[in-house]
């Protein structure tokens, strides 16, 4: 099922990054954006929880360098030359040593795997991991720098789904309570969603201090904790309704860090050459059909073994192999 789930969500976050450009010029855009990340991400960080190991060492944290900082060291290069070669300058990510556009993940997976050990000591982790993303929230320089404001906002996502998910999964297939229910669920989080125009969409993200999404009041930290409530109960019902059996995609889960770590550049591409605007100048619900059709089409394409191959054989392998023959030389 987890194969399932993941496929289902990079998909939802090649969907996400098409419409996003387009997101504040119509209400139905921000809609469906707003509502696909109040889950998608804290739905694939809770994967990533359930899939790592509460472990460190040497070996341990070299094989976080190899699975992790390796691709996020060779994208990062990679992105950064695309956007140089697109805009003819260094991007803002680069000047303020933050992580590039979607490589805030894997800079935040390496932190949480490596701290995982010390948060799962402390006695109520999901509780305590909460509290400190809503405070992080009231400091002004915890913001976009090396994704910290990121790492500790999903962090409860993260421990959530290392401690709670396979119990939640094991719930969901020895009970399997009503789809109708589950549905039911689904469609009151779309009315919660589409009833939050005035929402800021800065506040799905976990990127930003209060100061700079709602202002600088001593309440900020509610609007965060009731966000946490929403993304905990949506995330949790998108599960529920994932079938668990295998499907003619589901093998194509294991490849989703490689649709994750390229779709971006497809995404700026069709962004740099008008493709995304024309398109999103068409009637709302033809652009977003339209849009889902380009996001399924690029979800497949670089979920096949070809994409991963190439990419280990001529990316990641070089430098990969380099590091083990420092570590043991």
């Amino acid at each position: 099922m987890l194969d399932n789930i993941k496929i289902s969500m990079v998909f939802f976050v090649v969907f996400g990054h098409l419409i996003e450009p387009l997101m504040l010029q119509n209400s139905t855009i921000k809609t469906v954006w707003v509502w696909i990340y109040i889950f998608h991400m804290p739905v694939f960080v809770m994967v990533a929880g359930m899939l790592s190991k509460a472990k460190y060492g040497y070996e341990f944290l070299l094989k976080q360098q190899k699975t992790i900082l390796v691709p996020f060291l060779v994208f990062t290069i990679g992105y950064e030359l695309f956007h140089f070669f697109l805009t003819g300058k260094v991007s803002g990510y680069g000047v303020h040593f933050q992580p590039y556009w979607i490589l805030w993940f894997l800079i935040s997976l390496f932190v949480w795997r490596l701290t995982l050990p010390i948060v799962l000591k402390l006695k109520f982790p999901i509780l305590i991991t909460i509290c400190v993303a809503l405070l992080a929230g009231y400091i002004d320089p915890i913001g976009r720098f090396m994704g910290i404001s990121r790492t500790l906002y999903f962090l409860p996502f993260f421990i959530f789904g290392h401690t709670e998910l396979p119990k939640f999964l094991s719930f969901m297939h020895t009970l399997n309570p009503s789809k109708f229910l589950l549905w039911g669920a689904l469609v009151l989080s779309i009315f919660v969603t589409v009833n939050l125009q005035n929402f800021s969409h800065s506040w799905v993200l976990g990127s930003h201090a209060y100061k700079y999404v709602v202002g600088d009041v001593w309440y900020a930290g509610a609007y965060r904790l009731g966000l946490y409530m929403l993304s905990f109960f949506l995330s949790l019902t998108i599960i529920g309704l994932i079938p668990d059996k295998k499907l003619g995609v589901t093998s194509r889960g294991g490849n989703s860090l490689y649709i994750y770590v390229w779709h971006g550049f497809f995404v700026k591409g069709l962004i740099a050459v008008g493709l995304v605007g024309m398109i999103g100048s068409l009637p709302v619900y033809v652009s977003l059909w339209i849009f889902f059709l380009v996001a399924a089409g690029l979800t497949f394409v670089l979920s096949l073994e070809f994409v991963k191959e190439r990419t280990e054989q001529y990316f990641l392998y070089p430098i990969k192999a380099y590091l083990m023959q420092t570590a043991s030389g």
